[in-house]
């Protein structure tokens, strides 16, 4: 498969339905700065006339409990905090 046709595929109504994990997000470029703001500054962002909530705060929490540092193979090593760590 070209590299052409591979981004067609993904590009059909029919893909971007599905649910395929870390394989079909599908937003536009603001809608993913805003969601990893949310992720990063307590679930709210700046917008209109203040900031508004997109992730509950109990949702935040969750998401950075437990952080561990670890080395980062594919930055080159260098030492970060992950949520996730799978051994």
């Amino acid at each position: 498969m070209t590299p052409n046709t591979f981004v067609a595929m993904f590009n059909r109504d029919s893909v971007m339905m599905g649910e395929t994990p870390s394989g079909n997000g599908v937003c536009s470029a603001r809608g993913l700065a805003a969601v990893g703001t949310a992720m990063t500054c307590g679930g709210r962002v700046a917008g209109g006339e203040g900031r508004r909530r997109l992730l509950r705060e109990e949702t935040v929490e969750e998401m950075h409990r437990g952080l561990e540092r670890a080395r980062d193979a594919g930055m080159g090593g260098t030492v970060t905090e992950f949520s996730q760590v799978r051994n």
